[in-house]
């Protein structure tokens, strides 16, 4: 391994200890009297399944020279854990905080973001590791470039329909479910426009528009739904702006896009 390589190994190794111990140690002091242990339940294992899909896509997808090297996939395994770490720790930014609104209280609708978040983040960061390229920086800033538009589209969307306020206060399971399934799907989304084998930084954002723009017009349908299921009481809203329906609608367009496009 190069100086670079190594002292990425060295900083994602203790972000991930430190952020990943705080995460475990507070699933399991939190008192039960806020949240029960069984609906901590996803909350624990999200991180797990989203350790073993990273892996699997390293020990299958990734670069010749990384999949057949230990310290590699142990590099990115620890990057990607430092990433998705990072994510939880920014979420206040967006009006959120994983330990206030989903660990130390019974509040459904942050679960489900949570969970989402750390899923969505995984999707764009193993998918940034598909493909060969020459060193760990071809891997590393195309899934910078993609988590940046996921961060800056969440954003765009929460200026819009205010989605912390509806969540953390109103703890709208409905909205919960909106903002979740917006970040799965732009999770494929943007994860399949930094996906493939690195040939030039032009060409990388070529492609990264190319492949990523439905996450803008997603984010439109987005604001439709909201706005639509806003007008009515949770009792009126209509079938398809309540519920999973939203989710199942934004994952068919991303997983069709994505089948298309691959």
């Amino acid at each position: 391994m190069s100086e670079d390589e190594s002292a990425v190994l060295f900083v994602s190794l203790i972000v991930s200890l430190i952020l990943w111990c705080r995460w475990y140690l507070a699933l399991a002091t939190v008192s039960q009297l806020g949240n029960s242990h069984a609906s901590r339940i996803p909350l624990f294992l999200t991180p797990l399944f989203c350790a073993a899909f990273l892996f699997v896509v390293l020990l299958l997808w990734s670069a010749a020279d990384v999949r057949t090297s230990a310290e590699y996939i142990a590099l990115f395994m620890l990057s990607g854990a430092a990433t998705v770490g990072m994510t939880l720790v920014l979420m206040p930014l967006f009006g959120l905080s994983c330990r206030d609104d989903a660990v130390d209280t019974p509040n459904r609708a942050a679960r489900w973001v949570s969970c989402a978040v750390m899923i969505s983040t995984t999707l764009v960061f193993a998918c940034a590791n598909i493909g060969e390229g020459e060193t760990i920086w071809m891997t590393l800033l195309p899934a910078a470039l993609g988590l940046a538009t996921l961060g800056a589209l969440w954003m765009a969307l929460e200026c819009t329909c205010h989605f912390s306020e509806a969540i953390a206060v109103e703890r709208d399971f409905d909205a919960g479910l909106h903002l979740s399934g917006f970040l799965l799907a732009n999770g494929l989304l943007l994860g399949r426009a930094v996906a493939g084998d690195f040939v030039s930084w032009d060409a990388t954002c070529i492609d990264f528009v190319r492949l990523g723009f439905p996450s803008v017009l997603l984010a439109g349908v987005v604001v439709g739904i909201v706005r639509a299921a806003k007008s009515q009481s949770a009792s009126k809203r209509p079938a398809w702006a309540r519920g999973f329906t939203p989710v199942g609608i934004q994952l068919i367009v991303a997983l069709v896009w994505t089948w298309i496009t691959r």
